[in-house]
């Protein structure tokens, strides 16, 4: 079950259901995208081909939004994003399962980032961390220091995480997946988290 708003498919599931998506997802052997669409997010879509293509063809679309749950008329349960990659990091611990951290364009943001997921998962494995190329977009298309990128895509590749969270903020990061997933064989599930970190 889904929902269509602005032409962007938001699946209709809560949290435990959600969950389990995660899960399947990490059983399945092929790669999963999780996107957290808010009413920003769909406006900047309705004006970006692209984006929206990326968002409707990711694997799961969890409602990040207010103003979305309430524009699907209760159809849609919110799930902030924070909240979900949390839980996600909680079945990584509970699964033995690793996550990368990538993003936010700041060293010290992401060491933090990784400190804080640690004292809540004393046991969660975090195989890297990374702040990630600059990225901006010129035109609604990325524009990414390939050197770096390049660089970033073969750590990820050596520390072989399950969960990759990348937060370069939305729109970027939900088309630096769309574009690099595939080189990522060890990533069964990668997730746009915004300003989480």
């Amino acid at each position: 079950m889904s929902e269509n708003i602005l032409n962007v498919r938001i699946d209709a599931v809560d949290l435990k259901e959600a969950k389990e998506k995660v899960r399947e997802f990490l059983d399945s052997n092929k790669q999963n995208k999780i996107f957290t669409p808010n009413p920003e997010m769909l406006v900047d879509a309705h004006k970006d081909k692209y984006f929206k293509e990326v968002l409707n063809d990711s694997d799961l679309n969890i409602c990040d939004g207010k103003g979305i749950q309430l524009f699907s008329k209760g159809k849609l349960k919110r799930i902030p994003g924070i909240d979900f990659m949390l839980e996600i990091c909680k079945i990584a611990e509970e699964e033995g399962k690793s996550v990368y951290l990538l993003g936010s364009g700041d060293k010290l943001v992401v060491e933090n980032t990784k400190a804080e997921l640690l004292k809540k998962f004393p046991k969660l494995r975090i195989s890297g961390i990374n702040q990630g190329p600059k990225i901006t977009i010129n035109n609604k298309q990325l524009l990414i220091d390939e050197e770096v990128n390049s660089k970033t895509i073969d750590e990820i590749i050596m520390t072989a995480p399950e969960i990759l969270f990348v937060a370069f903020g939305h729109g970027k990061q939900e088309k630096w997946i769309d574009l690099n997933l595939e080189d990522l064989p060890s990533v069964k599930i990668a997730m746009g988290v915004g300003g989480a970190f």
